[in-house]
């Protein structure tokens, strides 16, 4: 029985998600698919990312279990036969005992703003706001806030899946990017992700980018010193749409 740890990639708009779910439909479930009809069995197949529904992936980290003479330099290409929407692009043979849920990996998310009048092609791949909230400046300086050690639990939602040991995370670095005139990509890196955490870094940066919250606000909610999600500003996430998970690379 060979340990693989590969590498996919998917479009999201048609996914709920990347979590197996009773309903399916799932990224997960359609590579299990895939694996029963040539491996036999759904090779156990888990993720490092439980991406939402209507989250994209370059780079999400897979590991599955084959008992195949098929050689590791061509399960990509048999896996991608018969997927679709989702694409693996390498896999590699791991020890046995590597488990990669036991693995800490840094993370790269994107997250797509487009500026401008609403556009149908662009609904399912980013945020589209109509009205230009401020200069391009202010929002970088806002979302610098993010940089470094923070407790992140009023950026998050709790998860009832898990038991979190703490919401503290470290973020190593933003960039805003203009890819064009309306068409901004943020990327946050750092050490994990809470759930919704990337999406609600988004929503309360533009709800301060468009004045609806004060600088001090932003702060007051990085420090800490509330942890009652039902006291803080009420903003709705960023939409799903726009996120991306860029990379993953084990630490």
């Amino acid at each position: 029985m060979r340990n693989l740890y590969a590498s996919i990639g998917y479009d999201g708009h048609n996914f709920r998600g990347f979590q197996s779910q009773p309903h399916g439909n799932t990224i997960q479930d359609h590579c299990r698919k895939v694996c029963v009809e040539f491996f036999g069995n759904d090779c156990g197949l888990v993720g490092i990312s439980r991406t939402d529904a209507g989250v994209h992936a370059f780079d999400q980290r897979i590991q599955f279990r084959v008992d195949s003479k098929i050689p590791t330099n061509k399960i990509a290409q048999v896996m991608n036969s018969r997927l679709n929407g989702v694409r693996m692009h390498w896999a590699r043979e791991m020890p046995n005992e590597f488990e990669i849920r036991n693995v800490s990996h840094k993370k790269t998310y994107d997250y797509e703003l487009r500026i401008g009048q609403r556009q149908p092609v662009h609904e399912h791949f980013s945020w589209q706001l109509e009205l230009f909230p401020a200069s391009l400046d202010i929002l970088d300086r806002i979302l610098a806030e993010f940089v470094g050690e923070h407790d992140f639990i009023l950026f998050s939602r709790k998860d009832p899946r898990r038991k979190l040991l703490s919401t503290v995370r470290i973020v190593d670095s933003v960039e805003v990017n203009q890819l064009e005139p309306g068409y901004l990509r943020i990327s946050v890196r750092a050490n994990g992700f809470l759930w919704y955490m990337m999406r609600y870094i988004l929503s309360y940066s533009v709800a301060t980018w468009q004045g609806l919250l004060s600088m001090s606000d932003l702060r007051e909610m990085l420090s800490g010193k509330s942890r009652d999600r039902r006291n803080r500003v009420s903003v709705k996430p960023a939409p799903a749409s726009g996120l991306y998970l860029k990379s993953c690379e084990i630490i």
